[in-house]
């Protein structure tokens, strides 16, 4: 902040300012104060100790009414700022209102972010709060900086819990209870279920069944996923409306049901394809989109490589990277996705296959990955 000021202001044979002032940098003690400028690789040209040096630059530095105070110590030259300095820049900023610190860098360019990511039917719970908050201040500064940010709430709204939830409902659930009590309530049932199959694993059967009529848009199941999705956004607005959290899309994992077999089939006809080069050229030839297909060539290896029998599973986590690679080739291409997660979430032990997809996707995709610890 200070540095270029502080810069001209001392006088080293053979440097610029410039020169100077890329040499600062901050105390690891702030009691030795705020810019430091160590003259360790000053001491070959200049034939002298650091310490020497230092006492040197000290006892002829030009006072500026940047700087309180100039200390050499141990063959660092440190400078404590005047608070008459830092009030003097502070002002005008404060100055500004709500418009301090915005720019127009972001201006035409948009930015993803994915967070939160709640389970439908569950509680909101604490590990989903350190994603939620870093996800929403990223929004919020980013939307400063001028870009167009868009929060996704990848949803966890998919797979045999479902079943297992729809089952718990029709043989111990209420639905006056359920409306009173809300996730607790489903959760509790959730709960039940697990411990009635353990007794009974016909249960599991019956789960698998009805997950199997979500997928297919039975009436019946689908009104009943849907009301469970519903109670669930409605008890977790709260929380964000509180946080002052915002998204622009709470597309889920059910989102992608009917976009699966496309991918599937894809799939299928390149393990059959006795030239995986030859299609990936023809689908080249088709999209003219060559960084988009070198990324997919390396997904179609990877599955090819790995156990095909968990292709379903494999398939719901790539349909939703390829959507949004395949995205960055539209008008509205994000200049930068990012993905916070969850430290203990980034470590749970995937499919091996699943794995290997994500992490080249994510390699290849997000530019910056946040961790929240």
């Amino acid at each position: 902040m200070f540095e270029k000021e502080i810069a001209k202001n001392i006088k080293i044979e053979g440097m610029t300012a410039a020169d100077i002032e890329n040499m600062f940098e901050t105390p690891k003690d702030e009691s030795m104060g705020d810019v430091a400028l160590p003259c360790f690789k000053l001491s070959k040209v200049l034939r002298k100790s650091p310490a020497a040096i230092a006492e040197e630059l000290k006892n002829s530095f030009t006072p500026c009414e940047e700087v309180q105070e100039v200390n050499a110590v141990s063959g660092y030259l440190n400078f404590k700022i005047s608070p008459k300095a830092y009030l003097k820049h502070l002002i005008p900023i404060v100055g500004q209102g709500e418009a301090t610190g915005s720019s127009d860098e972001g201006n035409g360019k948009t930015i993803c972010i994915d967070y939160s990511s709640v389970n439908i039917a569950k509680p909101f719970h604490i590990g989903h709060l350190s994603t939620t908050v870093i996800g929403g201040a990223l929004y919020r500064i980013f939307a400063h900086l001028g870009y167009r940010v868009v929060g996704i709430n990848h949803l966890g709204d998919w797979g045999t819990q479902f079943g297992k939830m729809i089952v718990a409902y029709l043989k111990w659930g209420d639905r006056t209870e359920v409306e009173k009590g809300g996730v607790l309530e489903l959760n509790r049932l959730y709960v039940k279920f697990h411990k009635e199959a353990e007794e009974n694993p016909a249960l599991d059967d019956e789960a698998r069944a009805w997950f199997k009529k979500i997928e297919d848009g039975d009436k019946q199941a689908t009104e009943l996923f849907l009301w469970f999705k519903e109670i669930t956004l409605a008890e977790v607005s709260k929380v964000y409306d509180r946080l002052k959290i915002k998204f622009d899309s709470y597309a889920g994992e059910s989102f992608y049901n009917d976009k699966m077999q496309p991918v599937l089939d894809m799939l299928d006809t390149v393990k059959k394809s006795s030239d995986i080069s030859e299609f990936i050229g023809s689908k080249k030839a088709e999209k003219n989109t060559p960084e988009f297909l070198d990324v997919l060539s390396v997904i179609l290896r990877d599955v090819l490589a790995s156990d095909i029998n968990d292709r379903l599973v494999l398939t719901a986590h790539v349909k939703d990277k390829i959507e949004r690679l395949k995205s960055e080739f539209s008008p509205m291409a994000a200049a930068q996705c990012i993905f916070v997660v969850n430290e203990a979430k980034a470590k749970l032990k995937l499919n091996v296959s699943v794995q290997v997809v994500l992490e080249r996707m994510l390699f290849k995709m997000l530019e910056v990955k946040y961790r929240c610890r």
